[in-house]
């Protein structure tokens, strides 16, 4: 959900042309976690601000943001919900270059 970025005006689209999923986390699977930060990071976090304990939870953090977009991808293509013949891409906005890179 990068406000930085138009969907229609990078890829061309007019009103009408596509559904745009934007999200504002981890996946279109699960809606939460960060690119930037790591489960032990995220629980150390919790351990000083919140002098509490967070090990035991899953942040849900990304590894490999290009796998999770596949995966992404593969979940929207084989969701019984949609038509097979609905063209579902997958991309990843460079916010440090200002490129579109097309992954699926």
């Amino acid at each position: 959900m990068d406000a930085r970025i138009d969907p229609a005006k990078i890829l061309g689209l007019e009103i009408g042309d596509a559904h745009v999923i934007r999200n504002a986390g981890e996946s279109v699977l699960y809606l939460q976690g960060m690119v930037t930060f790591k489960d032990a990071n995220l629980q150390e976090k919790v351990k000083k601000e919140l002098h509490s304990t967070a090990d035991h939870i899953a942040f849900l953090s990304i590894v490999k943001l290009e796998d999770s977009v596949r995966e992404d991808v593969d979940f929207l293509k084989n969701s019984p919900l949609l038509l097979k013949d609905i063209p579902i891409t997958g991309w990843i906005y460079d916010v440090k270059t200002g490129k579109l890179n097309q992954i699926v």
